[in-house]
C-alpha cells in the first residue's frame, strides 16, 4: 500500500510491531459474534464468560435486548484479553513495560484502558458485578496453567538460571526458595 508522500519526506517505519487493535474492531464490525474463535484461548474464555452471563440472566428465556448486551460485553472481553497479550508480549520484547526512550506507556495500554472501562459499565447494566471476575493477572496465570508453565519458569528461563521449583505451581516450592 502506498502513501501519499511529498516528495523526499521522511519514511515511515514498514517493519513496527503492530497489536491488531483496529484490525479487530473492524473484523467485529464486519462479522460480528462470529469472530470470537473458540481455538484460542481469549476466544474461548469470552465464550465461556457469554454463557455463564446468559445462563445467569436466565438462559434462553432472556429479553433479546440483554442477550445483545452480553454479546456487546464478550466482544470488549475478547478484545479485553488480546489486548493484554499484546500488552504482555510487547513488555516481554522490550524488558521493560515503559517506553525507556520516552519514558512513557505505549498507546495500546490507553486502548486497554478505554476497553476495560466498556466491558465493566456494560457488566454494571447487566448488574453482573456479583460474578465471576478476572483480572488480567488471574487470567494470565491461567492461560500459564494451561500451558503447562508458570511465571517463574518464564523468568528463569528468560534469566538463563536454574530454578528447582519454577516446575510447582504458583504457592508451592516457597519452602525451597526461602
Amino acid at each position: 500500500m502506498e502513501e501519499n508522500r511529498a516528495p523526499g519526506a521522511q519514511q515511515g517505519n514498514k517493519n513496527r510491531v503492530q497489536h491488531g487493535h483496529y484490525s479487530r474492531v473492524a473484523s467485529l464490525k464486519r462479522h460480528g459474534g462470529k469472530v470470537l474463535d473458540g481455538r484460542t484461548w481469549a476466544g474461548r474464555s469470552a465464550k465461556e464468560w457469554a454463557a455463564w452471563a446468559l445462563k445467569t440472566k436466565g438462559g434462553k428465556d432472556c429479553p433479546l435486548h440483554i442477550k445483545l448486551e452480553i454479546d456487546a460485553a464478550a466482544m470488549d472481553l475478547w478484545l479485553r484479553l488480546e489486548l493484554g497479550e499484546a500488552i504482555v508480549r510487547d513488555a516481554q520484547e522490550r524488558g521493560s513495560v515503559l517506553n525507556r526512550r520516552r519514558k512513557e506507556l505505549p498507546s495500546v495500554h490507553d486502548q486497554y484502558q478505554v476497553v476495560s472501562m466498556r466491558f465493566a459499565k456494560r457488566c454494571e447494566a447487566l448488574e453482573l458485578d456479583k460474578g465471576p471476575r478476572a483480572t488480567l493477572q488471574e487470567l494470565l496465570a491461567a492461560k500459564a496453567r494451561e500451558n503447562g508453565t508458570t511465571r517463574e519458569a518464564t523468568v528463569a528461563g528468560r534469566n538463563g538460571a536454574v530454578n528447582e521449583s519454577a516446575a510447582t505451581e504458583p504457592g508451592q516450592g516457597a519452602e525451597k526458595r526461602r
